[in-house]
Formats: C-alpha cells, sequence, structure tokens
C-alpha cells in the first residue's frame, strides 16, 4: 500500500532509494507506541528544500533510535508568526496523535532559531 504522505515527500526532492534508507517507503506499522508522526515546515524563503530533507533525516534518524517508525510526515510551507494563521498540517499531525494512531510526534525544532538568543 502507498503511503498518504508520498506526494509531498516527492514534493521535498527525495527520490525512492532515499526514502526506502530513510525507512518512509513503505507503511508504517505496529501499535501506536510503535509509530510516530513528523512535522516539518518551511516558513521563510530561506528555508531550502536541502534544509528540511536535513532535518527530516534528523526526525528518522531520531525515530529509528527510539525504535520507531514514521507513520506520516507532515508538510507545510507557510510562516506562523502571525496569530490568525492557522497550521493545518501541525493540527491534523497532532490530532493524529490525540485520535491514537501513534503515541509521538517527532518536530525538528520548535524554536527554529539556530541558537538560543539572550535579551
Amino acid at each position: 500500500m502507498e503511503r498518504q504522505d508520498l506526494p509531498n515527500l516527492r514534493a521535498l526532492g527525495f527520490s525512492d532509494d532515499e526514502l526506502k534508507e530513510l525507512g518512509l517507503w513503505d507503511s508504517a506499522t505496529g501499535d501506536a507506541s510503535q509509530v510516530a508522526e513528523a512535522y516539518i515546515r518551511r516558513s521563510k524563503k530561506k528555508d531550502t528544500l536541502t534544509a528540511l530533507r536535513a532535518h527530516l533525516r534528523d526526525i528518522c534518524r531520531r525515530a529509528r533510535e527510539e525504535g520507531k517508525s514514521i507513520r506520516h510526515v507532515w508538510f507545510e510551507q507557510r510562516s506562523a508568526s502571525k496569530a490568525h494563521v492557522r497550521r493545518e498540517e501541525f493540527d491534523s499531525a497532532c490530532e493524529a496523535v490525540l485520535r491514537g494512531l501513534s503515541k509521538t510526534l517527532y518536530v525538528w525544532r520548535t524554536d527554529r532559531e539556530p541558537f538560543p538568543t539572550s535579551r
């Protein structure tokens, strides 16, 4: 069975071989404790597809280390810096966890800052 998120993964520029290597080719199986959601977001034009692919590789590496398979990769291209902007893919990723499809949501970095800032 083809993954639902395959169009997003291809839009990010992953080849079929890369997807197989990352464990993102086949649909993830197992109970909710064995699978996870992954969320990545391109909010600024300077966020290149190369960087986003690296973020997803990091997430896949962490999931493997923790014995989990990625059930679905949620991806969107929008800034969330304004209060009125809805992040529909993020909401969908959270909903998948709340519905019990998985118990884990991986996000590459929540603050998206390269280094902590001091003020």
